[in-house]
């Protein structure tokens, strides 16, 4: 089975990891059963972060954050790269690119119910509103 390697964001806690490219190795990672693989910018690249598709809906500590400090992730995720469909490691390139992108905030665990600092990612969403309408435009244009 191949392996990836990503930045795993898990407890608050940012590590390189290399996992099986495989379904269970997630769950495992992240502590679900159920994921979800946003595309998000972090600098100006994107990346695939898997994560729990109900953290958000779990006392869970929030892993990335816009530029405007807005939850963007909330939950353990995995940050990892897309090629033509398929889930692929970063490169030292992008290890060094995201780690420059982190920075520590103060939250409340939620075992324990004491103040931690946590490690997140500052990410966006990879298109823009003004960029999503511009591209609904030309398509509806050329029908």
């Amino acid at each position: 089975m191949e392996k990836i390697l990503g930045i795993a964001i898990v407890n608050g806690v940012a590590s390189c990891v290399e996992i099986d490219d495989d379904l269970a190795a997630y769950y495992e990672l992240l502590g679900c059963n159920c994921i979800e693989m946003p595309t998000r910018k972090i600098g100006k690249t994107n990346y695939i972060i898997i994560c729990d598709e109900e953290g958000a809906l779990k006392p869970n500590h929030i892993s990335a954050t816009n530029s405007n400090k807005e939850t963007m992730i909330v939950g353990n995720c995995f940050i990892c790269k897309e090629y033509n469909g398929d889930v692929i490691s970063l490169e030292p390139n992008d290890i060094m690119h995201i780690s420059r992108r982190f920075h520590r905030t103060r939250q409340i665990d939620n075992e324990s119910g004491e103040i931690r600092t946590f490690t997140v990612v500052e990410c966006e969403y990879p298109f823009t509103v003004d960029e999503i309408i511009e591209a609904v435009t030309a398509a509806s244009d050329n029908e």
